[in-house]
């Protein structure tokens, strides 16, 4: 690697691998972007339509290490993969042309040349099998002859960690074209049910009620066994247009509701309500299939002569179906009926269908855009949608104002039974765009909201986080009535965060998934340490009435990936579905794509990248870390004035999953020598804390240092005790 000079004459310092003698690149992770070089008046070195990727590697430069280059967020980084049994302590970098190398106090690497200053930051060690990473402690040092090794700490060279909450199962779904899931239901024996969009040919079908795909993308629906050892169906729905499938809910009969959009005149219908395409490029749906997927027991088309995509649906105990979402039809007929009342460009809407009927279709919104996005029903027939508007004149309620027009924001409401007015109204705005994307409703009636909030005024009560910048994701709870919030809190890094879909437990623990690109989302007993590609999908579970975070964690490989659905199965498990762009590259032994667990699908149909697969997941949070610790540390006695005592506490994680300890600070005259309040401790790992006794007045001393593991009920406490004697040459 070749270092910029001071000046074009005076040259750069070289960077490069001992004993490599030469060297081969390839390509890994094509994008589409195609890069030409019409650079000098010689047209043999002019370059046309030259493939771009992702990151170049360059396999066993020296005997079982690649070197792979690739850009994170715009800068040039590097890796360097070592296979099994290699020792890090062979690698070593020669510096040429350089006045100085030295090692920051931080750790970096500063090498300088003629007043140019060129810094390596200090590196970053992990091991791991699919994406569960174990961070190694590493650092660099300088020998002799300007050159820089590696130190680094103790590691395993047979077999990667295994890292806590578990991952039970996790598998691609999908075929050549680009393949997403949006939603996942769960029924009472553990059984999931996957709906998404799929434009592969090539989808992965399993005794299918349509074998083929119909047109351009189509719906899927997948149904997996609750050990998740194999699909019970795996099917096609459509005709010969576009169709997105949005959402999924099952009835008490076991049959199984898909929501979405359709372009197509020729879609599947059966007792319909609705039985013709009306125009535009789209019309709603609602399809009902039975539990084994074969057959179609109804299915209508909802919409108008605009566009209208149905995104939220849910089933009242009385079997009636609640679809809620966006329509730009100026009407819509039903029999001998025409409602009329979209405000804007586009409205959002709620329909209350039974299979051949529509009981009632209403418009809500004012006049500029606004859409639902979520939708959710009371055991007595009342819906509850969210969503976002950016209409000032949103339909008003007494004492209900809309917001000034910043971008967008969030909006919550529950209409009437008949659908005919609302009951309630709430905005949930800040100074910039926020949007709810997601709604909940729990046994109580309490009322759960979660999405992205881009404004640092958003209103949030309490927050276990402030707001870190960019869009933050939120989740908020409210009472049964709407009337007052209950809690509520952001949860993001300082770049852009969203939650897609929300869930509630029975033991009232809240689930979130969606998207982060934040370096610094927060983690805790996470299941990968760091992001690893250019977005991440996320899971969260918040616990003691949203007081703390059970668990959070990054769930992704190198590429662009993004959790869009969530549900809950027995035993507190829980299923995030997706979309990931992380290709499994399997050639070196390295696995840079998704994290697979048993997967039913262990390779990405999109092996040459550029396009995105689904992904399924389950989690359980029952193998949880545990934590060995003294319970009680004495310093004896010293003369104030003296130098202070120091003691060294060793914390280890004994069980079988990650922990994350926040450190509380001790009374004087104790302290913590300069620890992270948050330490994530990986099974088996253990860390040092340096306790010190520095007495400024002669007596006995008492504290109590707490240390507490993230869903612990209590803290654990260390009890330190120290005397002080007064100093002799103070008499």
């Amino acid at each position: 690697m070749l270092l910029p000079g001071p000046s074009s004459t005076q040259g750069g310092a070289r960077m490069r691998l001992t004993g490599v003698r030469k060297s081969r690149f390839y390509g890994e992770e094509r994008i589409r972007t195609r890069i030409h070089s019409l650079v000098g008046s010689d047209p043999s070195r002019w370059r046309a339509d030259v493939p771009a990727y992702h990151r170049v590697r360059s396999r066993n430069l020296l005997p079982g290490v690649d070197l792979v280059y690739y850009t994170n967020r715009g800068d040039l980084e590097y890796d360097l993969r070592l296979q099994p049994g290699v020792d890090p302590a062979m690698l070593q970098l020669e510096i040429e042309g350089a006045d100085t190398v030295r090692i920051e106090p931080s750790g970096d690497l500063r090498i300088t040349r003629g007043g140019f200053s060129f810094v390596q930051k200090r590196p970053v060690a992990y091991q791991g099998v699919g994406a569960k990473r174990r961070e190694i402690p590493a650092g660099f040092e300088v020998r002799a002859g300007k050159k820089i090794g590696f130190k680094i700490g103790p590691f395993d060279r047979r077999r990667a960690q295994v890292i806590d909450p578990v991952l039970l199962f996790s598998s691609y779904l999908g075929g050549e074209g680009p393949d997403q899931a949006n939603a996942v239901a769960v029924d009472a024996a553990g059984n999931a049910y996957v709906v998404g969009t799929t434009a592969s040919l090539q989808f992965p079908t399993f005794s299918p009620g349509q074998p083929a795909n119909a047109g351009m993308r189509d719906v899927f629906i997948a149904r997996l066994n609750r050990t998740r050892t194999s699909f019970v169906f795996c099917t096609y729905l459509g005709g010969s247009g576009d169709e997105f499938g949005n959402a999924v809910a099952l009835t008490r009969e076991g049959r199984i509701a898909v929501a979405g959009s359709t372009g197509s005149e020729d879609f599947p219908r059966r007792d319909a309500s609705q039985q013709l395409f009306a125009g535009g490029k789209s019309d709603g749906f609602l399809t009902v299939l039975s539990p084994q997927g074969r057959d179609i027991v109804s299915s209508t088309f909802l919409g108008g002569a605009g566009d209208d995509d149905a995104l939220g649906l849910a089933i009242d105990p009385q079997g009636r179906f609640y679809l809620a979402g966006s329509t730009s039809s100026p009407s819509l007929v039903t029999g001998d009926t025409t409602v009329t009342l979209i405000g804007g460009a586009s409205d959002a809407f709620v329909a209350r269908l039974v299979p051949g009927q529509r009981q009632y279709f209403t418009y809500v919104g004012g006049a500029q855009d606004d859409r639902a996005n979520a939708v959710g029903v009371t055991p007595d027939g009342k819906a509850w949608i969210a969503g976002r508007t950016i209409s000032e004149s949103f339909p008003a309620m007494e004492g209900v104002t809309a917001p000034a027009n910043t971008g967008g924001n969030g909006f919550v409401s529950r209409l009437k039974e008949d659908g005919t007015g609302l009951e309630f109204l709430s905005f949930l705005a800040g100074s910039s765009e926020d949007e709810v994307h997601a709604l909940a409703l729990d046994a109580a009636g309490s009322v759960y909201l979660a999405g992205g909030a881009g404004s640092a005024d958003f209103p949030c009560v309490d927050t276990l986080f402030p707001y870190s910048g960019g869009s933050d994701a939120f989740v908020l709870k409210l009472n049964a009535e709407g009337t007052t919030t209950l809690y509520s809190t952001f949860i993001g890094g300082s770049s852009d965060d969203r939650a897609r879909a929300v869930a509630v437990g029975a033991d009232g623990t809240v689930y979130l998934t969606g998207e982060t690109v934040s370096g610094d989302f927060p983690q805790v007993n996470p299941l990968q340490l760091g992001a690893s590609g250019s977005s991440d999908a996320f899971v969260v579970a918040l616990r003691r009435a949203g007081a703390e975070i059970e668990y959070a964690s990054y769930l992704g490989g190198l590429g662009a990936d993004s959790g869009r659905g969530i549900g809950l199965a027995p035993n507190r498990r829980v299923l995030v579905v997706g979309r990931t762009a992380s290709v499994d590259i399997r050639e070196t032994g390295f696995y840079e794509g998704f994290p697979l667990e048993k997967p039913l699908q262990s390779v990405s149909g999109n092996p040459a990248g550029g396009l995105s697969d689904a992904f399924v997941l389950e989690i359980s949070p029952q193998n949880l870390g545990r934590l060995s610790v003294r319970r009680a540390v004495g310093f004896g006695t010293l003369r104030v004035g003296a130098a202070p005592v120091t003691r060294r506490l060793r914390l280890r994680n004994t069980g079988k999953g990650a922990m994350t300890l926040t450190i509380g600070t001790p009374v004087a005259p104790f302290f913590v020598e300069s620890s992270p309040a948050v330490i994530h401790l990986l099974p088996r790992q253990s860390r040092t804390l340096m306790l010190h006794f520095d007495p400024a007045l002669p007596g006995s001393f008492r504290s109590t240092l707490t240390i507490t593991p993230a869903g612990a009920p209590r803290p654990v406490p260390v009890r330190l005790t120290g005397r002080a004697r007064p100093n002799s040459a103070s008499h």
